[in-house]
């Protein structure tokens, strides 16, 4: 299955086209969010999610789709769908906001419905297969568990640096990271807009468990003093060097727990104090604004809770005022005694600060009291699935999974769903509690190449069993099929610049050797295929819609590698993005080679630079023939 190349939808950049308001966490635009928060399947109850869309006034308070057989509430299909592919609830729902701001709308179009998290939309097109409420949460929760597991196949990868669309490079520092690149490749930032940035905005107002702002002083059930700096927790080296800035009442108090989702930074000591401009900006260990009349002599700092006039409390990271919207959870995170003793500011004081985003923490401590489903619990057995099968052949494998619910399994009660056809197998006997119940699954013929990632789910009438999914990856070969050993193509070519020149390797992965002289690469205009591609080159390539041929004088045979060296020309292109249909064509056979099992393969380029009154006409000039 080759998966759709996904983008932040407009709603997420014209939101971000508003005056620059920074969020309370430092964004690190290479660990956004952790992989422990990305796949935490518990982190809400069913009863958490709806009482959080209620609060909101959100249009999803009240939708319901048709979903698994019966009419669902929209929180039941968030709730279900994490439960079935091991993704947090948390992430499903800010992705419906950072696409198309569904927890703030209190009404939305069938278009914000059915395209809710931007799955499979693209250049101003989306592929319909995907479109639904329910559908497009289940494909968002599905690749994200494909990616996770699949880490290897994506440009973005952990600890490895890439170039984002938007030319950012970032190097993610987990898998959690690395699939929200994968999935919108646009960081954005305060200069900026959408992307990443948006999402982590949205991320660290409701959903983030690394609670505490920039800033903060906390004190952990050991005693060890932390200040929270750029994301990261830094331990002062002794209590002195905390008490030579902070008093005893600076501190929030934490438990270990809530610090382990911080990575450490280096500690705090006496030189850090001198040199840094964290602790050098303030010079008393306490400044209450409210007893200064001048307020020039006013030094404001971080982790200060305090309450305007109306009775809206805040807290202060970076200098600026982050808005506690719910202090029901803003007092079980910062402290019951530090929301209800915070002193009143005045307008004068409120002044010297800058609005944030506000924190309005999800209220996660709800829970279902519904037993009913965890009676049905299933751990993943074996599978015997045929790894790669050739084109025209079908195929047959197994799938167990063991019942460690208390209750029985019955053949008209419990049955397996594979995802992609929808097919689902009964059960052909009853299965009692610690008892496996074995599948047979057929794997039908095909007459295209494909990696497919499978996902066989157990059922019942309630929705998938908890524990009870696996993904099998197989492929499908072709005769005439290769593979990108490397991606050499940029994400963005400049039209006042010379041409780009590119190597492509590619690798035969089918069962047919090729002729070197009678290999052609070839370039297309994906929406008119009667124009010459856009980057042809006179000067280089073979004709306008041939780049080049192997490099190779040798026989190209199956597990041989092929190189093509050619230019990419963009000079009086106007600037935008460009499509291009690209091929490996066997000229002596007259058949095209499946490349990353696409025929042809798509290429996304977008130019930059220069803005021209008119087209500019490239000379078309024919150099040389290929050999039929």
């Amino acid at each position: 299955m080759r998966l759709p190349r996904l983008y932040v939808l407009f709603f997420s950049i014209l939101l971000m086209c508003v005056p620059a308001i920074t969020q309370a966490r430092y964004f690190n635009p290479n660990d956004v969010l952790t992989d422990k928060e990305l796949l935490d399947k518990d982190a809400l109850s069913r009863a958490s999610i709806q009482l959080f869309l209620e609060k909101k006034g959100s249009v999803l308070a009240r939708y319901t789709q048709l979903w698994n057989g019966s009419l669902k509430r929209a929180s039941d299909i968030i709730w279900l769908i994490g439960q079935e592919y091991g993704i947090n609830p948390k992430f499903l729902l800010a992705k419906l906001q950072h696409e198309q701001g569904l927890l703030d709308k209190t009404t939305a179009t069938d278009k914000a419905l059915g395209w809710a998290t931007g799955y499979s939309c693209y250049a101003g097109g989306c592929n319909d297969k995907y479109k639904g409420f329910a559908q497009q949460l289940d494909a968002t929760a599905s690749t994200q568990l494909i990616y996770t597991q699949n880490p290897s196949r994506f440009k973005f990868k952990v600890g490895v640096s890439s170039v984002t669309t938007d030319g950012a490079t970032v190097t993610p520092e987990n898998q959690a990271t690395a699939n929200l690149y994968i999935y919108t490749p646009y960081q954005g930032g305060e200069s900026k807009i959408g992307g990443i940035y948006f999402f982590s905005r949205l991320w660290d107002k409701y959903f983030t468990t690394r609670y505490y702002p920039d800033g903060l002083t906390l004190k952990d059930e050991q005693g060890a003093y932390y200040v929270i700096d750029k994301g990261k927790k830094r331990v002062f080296d002794t209590e002195s060097t905390y008490l030579a800035k902070y008093t005893p009442q600076d501190y929030f108090t934490s438990v270990s727990t809530s610090l382990t989702t911080y990575p450490s930074g280096p500690p705090v000591t006496t030189e850090s104090l001198l040199t840094e401009a964290r602790f050098t900006k303030f010079t008393t260990a306490s400044t209450d604004p409210t007893s200064i009349s001048d307020v020039s002599k006013i030094t404001l700092k971080d982790g200060t809770v305090f309450k305007n006039s109306m009775g809206d409390t805040f807290i202060l990271s970076n200098g600026e005022r982050h808005r506690l919207i719910n202090l029901t959870t803003a007092s079980r995170v910062f402290g019951q005694d530090k929301i209800t003793n915070a002193p009143v500011w005045g307008d004068t004081q409120i002044a010297l600060t800058t609005a944030g985003d506000p924190i309005d923490y999800i209220d996660d401590s709800f829970k279902d009291g519904d037993e009913a489903q965890k009676a049905y619990l299933a751990v993943y057995e074996s599978a015997n699935v045929p790894s790669s099968w050739k084109i025209g052949e079908s195929q047959q494998g197994n799938i167990s999974f063991r019942n460690v619910g208390a209750l029985n399994w019955k053949p008209d009660e419990v049955w397996l769903k594979i995802k992609s056809t929808g097919e689902k197998i009964p059960l052909t006997k009853e299965i009692t509690s610690g008892g496996t119940a074995q599948f047979s699954v057929s794997f039908p013929s095909s007459k295209t190449p494909a990696l497919v990632d499978e996902f066989f789910i157990l059922e019942n009438k309630e929705g998938p069993l908890p524990g009870a999914l696996i993904i099998k990856t197989y492929s499908i070969h072709a005769q005439e099929q290769a593979s990108f050993v490397s991606d050499p193509f940029p994400e963005s070519v400049s039209n006042l610049k010379k041409p780009v020149r590119i190597t492509l390797k590619v690798k035969n992965t089918g069962t047919t050797s090729w002729n070197p002289r009678r290999t052609a690469l070839v370039f297309n205009n994906t929406k008119n295929k009667k124009l010459r591609s856009v980057f042809y080159d006179a000067s280089d390539w073979i004709r306008s819609d041939v780049a080049a041929t192997p490099t190779e004088r040798k026989t190209i045979k199956p597990g041989d590698s092929a190189t093509f060296v050619f230019t990419l020309d963009a000079r009086g292109i106007q600037p935008g993005l460009y499509t291009q249909d690209v091929s490996i064509k066997l000229t002596n056979s007259n058949k095209v080679v499946w490349l990353e099992y696409a025929k042809p393969y798509t290429l996304d380029i977008t130019v930059i630079g220069k803005s021209y009154k008119k087209v500019l006409h490239k000379k078309s000039v024919i150099k040389k023939t290929i050999k039929k």
